[in-house]
């Protein structure tokens, strides 16, 4: 799911630091309404003060909320992961450990259950802490209806919400056992506790309402709380919050309230919508299309209509002659319909079109493999300006054979583009289709065949990108396209220096462990598909020898020991490997990696991906025999010795842009089991996933939390900056760190590696590109 590149670079991200303060600048989509959105509650999803509503935030938004109150501090990350779902990860001190600053983490989620009519209110049902010890577990059914500027809401609570309790559990009538909400059963915690769900013996009534002042952006809250708080963490029996919740920027509410008749809270929340980008332009934004210049009669090419041309005639006995061309870019195939299908009438018969062959062209078609210097100058000019690297470039009768490789886009699609538009420019005008091979790591990813005739059209506004799609050939990377790769092309190296931030988050005695240093990267890449890299850091400053939490696993320490690996290693290597990237035939990847590999493991081994181009699916396989290294990050080794491979499953879901993944193999522990991955992608770049991992281990040897499982962020710096960077942030969020379910660090990277390069990148993106 988080493979982005080829190298297993470090989880510290070069761009970190620049991304995040640029991200809190970055304003949400002007075209959400702040007005019509909900506002956070303490607890970070969309609600009033302590209490949930039954909104939610429009379809793919992030929320991050920082609530500082009595009896606790909260701090909460909100995903709207579909248009009727939330879901929230929290970390929170518990009041009853405040001496000792203990902090425990939460996983919310709320469903929509109906949508607001005149009528009816809106419906949501939701589980608070539904995985772990529960120390704040609950469960709620609660409704919501506008009238005017005011905003009304009344739920049902279990659990904490039904600790003020008001009349009996209802579902006590389907059986007696829900009167009786059992005490966790798993000291470990982790578990999904489903014997309590809506179990207790009576039901909380809480409410509130929400009112939109008249001030641009001010709301005022009032709940009445059915939470009562645990009795030994001082006086909470007041039940009615209030507070004022503001919106200065469209990025950021503040709230501040009077909690439980007592205590004054503050709460900060910023909101980030993951489906728009951030900037509407970029300042790098792509060269347009250009037709060819006008040729002489008799040649294939058809000049440019002269400014005083008389245009069709719009009536319908102009339309006689129209071709239309309807064309669906997420069919797996473009789909071309009749124009007497749709009611137009037949177009008339239009003369036969002569082969090129029998046209007398004024100049000759160059000789296979010729390209004038000057013309190869302008094109290799023109793509060094949009940050392309040529491979290789040459001629095939009237075709053009280009070899790329994308070091600074994003998408690769848009790669592929700006060298349609470079090549429009400046090839020879008797070329009349380009043929655009993008290489990954030396290997062909995807070829394109674009019919310059159809881009002379776009250029004129005389055609659209359906129509160019329609006459494209898009497949799989071939071999043959190799065949053009320029000579002399190796060895080459490259280096950079770059600023290091590196957290270790949600410890439970601390939120916030940080370094602070510099990091260096070096790569020789010895021929096409053979490297060599390098990343080093040191360190400036740091706290991580503030950490005093040791591991205290049954099982070997494969990733539990993180923290002595932060305390000892204040410089070293990050990785220091070499990797061989090959392909046994057009839809399958392979890769074989030795060397340090990552912060705990070196070692060597591969991995191969069957992708098929055209498909949903695909299947990997990948094998490793490591090492543990030394806590120092030097090159020392321990003395465990490990064997972990797994095959891995993908599907991409035809609904939200969703993806799943599902390994199955042996662990760094030695563990077998299998590993369920979720994630959601934005056309932004934006990826929102979560994971979970079951193995033969129990949850007594497991230790707390009884199984791997966490949430994974990635952010591509272009989101957060009006420029093209292939840069991204990728941020794990894992309530514990434990030993079983542990996989190598960049074992699987092909799948990443080759995402933007399959059929469907070109269909979803299509239009964006091409207009």
């Amino acid at each position: 799911m988080s493979s982005q590149g080829r190298r297993n670079s470090p989880r510290v991200v070069v761009c970190v630091a620049f991304s995040s303060a640029v991200l809190v600048c970055s304003p949400a989509s002007a075209a959400d309404n702040v007005l019509d959105m909900p506002s956070p509650s303490d607890y970070g999803g969309a609600g009033l003060l302590d209490t949930r509503t039954a909104r939610f935030f429009p379809d793919g938004y992030l929320n991050f909320t920082a609530a500082l109150s009595q009896p606790d501090s909260k701090y909460a990350l909100t995903f709207q992961g579909l248009p009727w779902a939330e879901f929230t990860f929290r970390y929170l001190r518990d009041p009853k450990y405040a001496g000792t600053g203990a902090y425990f983490r939460n996983f919310d989620v709320k469903i929509r259950l109906s949508n607001e009519s005149e009528y009816w209110p809106e419906i949501a049902g939701g589980i608070q802490d539904f995985i772990g010890q529960r120390q704040n577990g609950a469960e709620y059914f609660v409704a919501s209806k506008r009238w005017g500027d005011f905003d009304f809401t009344l739920g049902l609570g279990w659990g904490r919400f039904g600790s003020r309790g008001t009349f009996e559990n209802p579902f006590g009538l389907i059986s007696k056992g829900f009167l009786v909400r059992p005490d966790s059963n798993n000291p470990q915690g982790g578990g999904v506790l489903f014997n309590q769900f809506f179990h207790g013996p009576e039901v909380g009534l809480f409410g509130g309402v929400e009112y939109d002042t008249p001030i641009r952006n001010l709301k005022f809250k009032v709940e009445y709380s059915s939470d009562t708080w645990p009795n030994d963490v001082g006086n909470y029996r007041f039940p009615v919050n209030a507070g004022f919740s503001y919106r200065p920027l469209d990025w950021l509410d503040v709230g501040i309230s009077v909690m439980h008749g007592h205590f004054l809270g503050v709460r900060l929340s910023a909101l980030f919508d993951a489906k728009h980008d951030s900037f509407p332009t970029r300042i790098d934004a792509p060269p347009r299309f250009r037709a060819r210049p006008e040729q002489p009669a008799g040649t294939i090419l058809q000049p440019d209509a002269p400014p005083d041309a008389p245009k069709p005639d719009p009536s319908p006995a102009g339309d006689a002659g129209i071709q239309s061309r309807i064309v669906d870019l997420t069919q797996t195939r473009p789909v071309a319909v009749n124009p007497q299908d749709l009611g137009f009438p037949a177009a008339p018969a239009l003369p036969p079109v002569l082969p090129p062959a029998a046209m007398a062209p004024a100049t000759p078609p160059p000789k296979p493999g010729a390209l004038a210097a000057d013309v190869e100058q302008r094109i290799r000019t023109g793509l060094d300006g949009q940050k392309l690297k040529v491979m290789g470039l040459s001629v095939e009768r009237d075709k053009l054979v280009i070899l790329i490789e994308n070091p600074r886009y994003r998408r690769n699609t848009e790669a592929v583009s700006r060298v349609a538009r470079i090549l429009s420019a400046t090839a020879p005008a008797e070329i009349n289709s380009f043929e655009i091979t993008l290489l990954v790591v030396g290997e062909p990813a995807a070829t394109i065949t674009l019919e310059r005739r159809e881009i002379d059209a776009l250029a004129r506004r005389q055609g659209s990108p359906a129509e160019v799609f329609e006459t494209a050939a898009i497949g799989s990377g071939q071999l043959a396209p190799l065949n053009h790769l320029a000579p002399d092309l190796f060895p080459q190296f490259s280096s950079t220096f770059f600023p290091l931030l590196q957290e270790d988050l949600f410890d439970p005695n601390n939120p916030l462990y940080l370094r602070i240093g510099v990091g260096f990267g070096g790569e020789a890449r010895l021929t096409r598909s053979w490297f060599f890299d390098v990343t080093a850091f040191g360190t400036i400053w740091d706290n991580f020898g503030q950490i005093t939490r040791l591991s205290n696993s049954l099982l070997p320490h494969v990733r539990s020991d993180v923290p002595l690996y932060l305390k000892n290693g204040r410089y070293g290597f990050a990785n220091v490997s070499t990797s061989y990237y090959f392909k046994l035939a057009p839809d399958v990847y392979g890769r074989v990696s030795g060397g340090i590999l990552e912060q705990m493991f070196a070692g060597a081994g591969g991995e191969l991906l069957y992708r098929p181009f055209n498909a949903r699916w695909a299947i990997g396989i990948d094998a490793w025999d490591v090492v543990q290294r030394g806590y120092r990050e030097l090159w020392d080794m321990r003395h465990y010795q490990a064997f972990t491979g797994h095959i891995t499953a993908y599907y991409q879901l035809p609904w939200y842009d969703l993806g799943v993944a599902v390994s199955a193999g042996q662990y760094l522990a030695g563990d077998k089991g299998a590993t369920f991955q979720f994630w959601r992608s934005f056309s932004t770049g934006v990826q929102i996933g979560a994971w979970f991992t079951l193995t033969n281990v129990d949850g007594t040897r497991f230790g707390e939390g009884s199984f791997d499982k966490g949430i994974e962020i990635i952010i591509p710096l272009e989101w957060v900056v009006p420029f093209s960077s292939r840069a991204v942030y990728d941020m794990q969020l894992r309530p514990l760190q434990r030993d079983g379910g542990q996989r190598l660090l960049g074992d699987t990277t092909l799948y990443g590696m080759t995402n933007g390069t399959d059929y469907g990148a070109f269909t979803s993106q299509w239009n964006q590109l091409y207009r």
